[in-house]
């Protein structure tokens, strides 16, 4: 039997065919005569079905490798999330520490403005009570002292009036350049809470859709190994049927 697959052997490589047709191996393992019909087609079944499972497993390589590219772009933009939620709560602190200054402003300024008050009117006071004491101890003899007081007293009493009248725009500016500061920061918090709302709400989305879609490529990736394993058996059995028989 080993003679006669020696001899088949060396004539086919005489009469001209060549080992990378695959029908040599093939044929003589079989018994089958290199110039029969048989063998060429079987040959080219073979090699048909070879070309097929190296197809699949590119497709399947291929599958593997965009699946790793996805997952990592995932990573990239859960990683870009993170930062960005981090820079919008630093954001967020920075806004409410300068609430908390200007609220402080406005509360120095109010007081500021009360202490001016209580001392004008003290004062004011105080200089009503001086001329009452003049007029009762110089009586008429010092009238024109007693008037030149009241016209002081009226004159410091104006520009108390004056003071007031200026002081109470300034503090009404002041205030509402404070509250509109405080609501353009509010708006700014509030606008900055509803992006975080929304990144978060979209980051527990992405979660969810990456953990169906993990799911999803596992079953594929599963599919493929399976696909894979079941090509590489059928190849195998391809080759161990076209080896020629040990001596």
């Amino acid at each position: 039997m080993m003679r006669f697959l020696g001899l088949s052997f060396l004539l086919t490589i005489l009469t001209g065919w060549s080992y990378g047709q695959v029908c040599e191996p093939c044929c003589a393992g079989h018994t089958v005569s290199v110039n029969s019909p048989n063998c060429m087609s079987f040959c080219n079944d073979f090699k048909a079905k070879f070309k097929q499972q190296e197809d699949a497993m590119d497709i399947i390589l291929r599958e593997v490798n965009n699946t790793f590219r996805w997952a990592e772009e995932m990573q990239n933009q859960l990683v870009e999330n993170e930062q960005s939620l981090a820079t919008l709560k630093t954001r967020l602190d920075d806004n409410e520490a300068k609430q908390d200054t200007i609220r402080e402003k406005l509360g120095e300024l109010s007081v500021l403005a009360g202490t001016v008050t209580s001392m004008l009117n003290a004062h004011f006071i105080d200089i009503l009570k001086r001329m009452a004491l003049l007029e009762t101890s110089l009586g008429v003899k010092h009238k024109a002292r007693i008037e030149y007081l009241e016209n002081t007293i009226s004159l410091i009493s104006m520009k108390f009036t004056f003071l007031m009248i200026g002081l109470d725009p300034m503090m009404a500016k002041v205030e509402k350049e404070g509250q509109e500061q405080i609501q353009a920061i509010e708006d700014i918090g509030k606008a900055a809470n509803d992006f975080l709302e929304s990144i978060e709400n979209q980051y527990d989305s992405d979660s969810s859709n990456i953990t169906a879609q993990e799911a999803v490529e596992s079953t594929a990736l599963d599919k493929s190994i399976t696909k894979l394993q079941g090509a590489k058996a059928t190849l195998s059995g391809y080759l161990k049927m076209c080896m020629p028989s040990p001596p």
